[in-house]
């Protein structure tokens, strides 16, 4: 089955729009994953419903504001940054990623970049800062057309 086509592409970033599940694994090979679970999914969990398709050497994971971000690198999990932060962008999504974070948690991997739940694409667009190639996965075409606009302005 072949890859499916973006609904945007720019210098090496793409936003596709359905399931991440079903989408990632044809969309070849990732060096890190950032992906912040449903607040009310255990990371644990979380992390078991997507095994299949996070074939990456390095996953990192908010887990939520108040507790900061997970790393789990080579099988082996860490507190990659314990932070209290309160999303600094207002862009309408309940859930912004503060983007000089993500682009600090980004510049410490190698190798191109899934966000299997993109939101308005604040790992896109650090992806894009870095000269990074980078996937995001949004399920919704509002945040879809969103991270499209965010990324076409920047």
């Amino acid at each position: 089955m072949s890859a499916p086509r973006p609904i945007y592409e720019r210098d090496g970033v793409a936003i596709y729009r359905g399931m991440a599940e079903l989408l990632a694994p044809r969309l070849g090979d990732f060096g890190v994953v950032l992906l912040d679970p449903p607040f009310s999914v255990g990371f644990g969990d979380y992390r078991d419903r997507m095994r299949p398709w996070m074939r990456t050497r390095d996953v990192i994971a908010l887990l939520n504001p108040l507790h900061g971000y997970m790393r789990i690198r080579d099988g082996e999990e860490s507190n990659v940054l314990d932070t209290r932060f309160a999303p600094s962008e207002k862009i309408g999504h309940p859930k912004v990623r503060p983007l000089a974070i993500v682009r600090g948690l980004l510049e410490t991997t190698t190798g191109r970049i899934l966000d299997p739940y993109m939101g308005t694409g604040t790992t896109l667009l650090a992806a894009l800062q870095l000269g990074r190639e980078a996937v995001g996965i949004e399920i919704e075409d509002k945040w879809c057309r969103a991270a499209a606009e965010r990324l076409r302005l920047a």
